[in-house]
């Protein structure tokens, strides 16, 4: 009993901190994107940076976007550079994004890395806005379904139990079933006590011991359908970070150490660093990424073409396009063959409720007949 009171404690401190955390110190995606493009005309219109960072933030309303840039902007009169200023805000600011900023000023090309930022924020958020307008119809059946269900359970199954109390008759497989998760809702409770337990435990293990992250995503990574969504977002996000870093005038092998940092997968990171590893030797980035499973052949050959060529920053970024266009295709085709699946089973859960329902109805008006 004392375990599970320590336990349940130590849940609900790390919820607050994190909810705490979400409220004090989050900003939109919306919010993050204009204030990158804020930063960048005004960079390019020749402002300082300091002066930029305190005009954004006196024409802000949002006052938490207002104190994050009054910080950033005492960091930078302290003498941090913006990219390691932004660093200290990790949780506002991701690794891609920082590394970009690093770039940028590295080269003397920050206003054309913060374009490039703002432009690359604002397909994911026309990416983002894509993917909800097509769950919109999905979750709604999913919440029409769920009040459907507890109808049924809340309204019907106590006149049915009334009913069946006197009768003589033997009910079906399917109505015993129904009765017993009506009748006896603990399990329920010790049901949701396991999931909460195993939760807990699944951070525990996910925070202190790497390998067990490598497995588990491993394991992700070969699933079939959800393992080629994860390895698409994270290339895409890779081969786009590596585009901005070469167009900034990063050097190829300081631009895959960034851009790896951008990656979420650890097993592909691991890749990703002997890819570098073999860049550094002197091998081809093409035939490098060719040892890999993670890049499609098309993308090589761009890369090949590109290197070639002596325009790989340019192609590049057009394969992290390509690359983002083709998964947001992927996921339009998924999502249509969800729908009608989600209809058809929904559809036969609520049947075999009915079923279960009507069936002892039907054999009681036998009966009486």
């Amino acid at each position: 009993m004392l375990f599970c009171n320590n336990l349940l404690n130590s849940l609900i401190r790390k919820l607050l901190r994190y909810y705490q955390a979400l409220v004090i110190a989050r900003l939109s995606r919306r919010q993050l994107l204009v204030f990158t493009r804020q930063l960048a005309v005004l960079i390019k219109a020749g402002l300082p940076l300091t002066l930029a960072l305190n005009t954004i933030a006196t024409a802000n309303d949002n006052r938490q976007l207002a104190t994050i840039l009054n910080t950033l902007k005492t960091q930078i009169l302290s003498g941090y550079s913006l990219a390691a200023a932004l660093g200290q805000q990790t949780k506002l600011f991701s690794k891609q994004y920082c590394a970009v900023i690093a770039a940028g000023e590295k080269s003397a090309s920050l206003a054309q890395s913060l374009t490039y930022l703002a432009d690359y924020l604002e397909q994911l958020a026309n990416r983002q806005h894509k993917l909800i307008n097509a769950l919109v119809y999905p979750v709604a059946i999913l919440l029409i379904a769920f009040v459907i269900v507890v109808v049924l359970m809340v309204q019907v199954m106590p006149q049915i139990l009334a009913l069946y109390a006197h009768a003589s008759v033997s009910l079906p497989l399917a109505t015993r079933m129904l009765l017993l998760m009506y009748t006896n809702k603990s399990w329920a409770i010790y049901f949701a006590g396991l999931l909460i337990l195993a939760a807990v435990m699944f951070a525990r293990f996910w925070q202190k011991h790497q390998i067990f992250r490598v497995k588990v995503q491993l394991c992700l990574i070969n699933m079939p359908l959800l393992g080629k969504i994860l390895v698409d977002i994270n290339v895409a996000r890779y081969l786009r970070t590596l585009a901005m870093l070469s167009i900034a005038g990063i050097p190829l092998v300081d631009a895959m150490q960034s851009a790896a940092a951008t990656v979420t997968l650890m097993p592909m990171q691991l890749v990703l660093e002997q890819a570098r590893r073999q860049v550094v030797t002197g091998m081809a980035l093409y035939c490098a990424y060719s040892h890999t499973k993670y890049f499609a052949p098309w993308l090589l050959q761009l890369m090949a073409s590109g290197e070639v060529g002596g325009n790989l920053p340019a192609m590049l970024l057009y394969s992290a396009e390509q690359g983002e266009l083709e998964l947001d295709n992927y996921l339009a085709r998924l999502l249509s063959l969800i729908e009608p699946l989600l209809i058809l089973v929904l559809g036969v859960v609520i049947a075999l409720i009915i079923l279960a329902i009507l069936m002892p109805i039907v054999a009681l008006n036998d009966l009486i007949n």
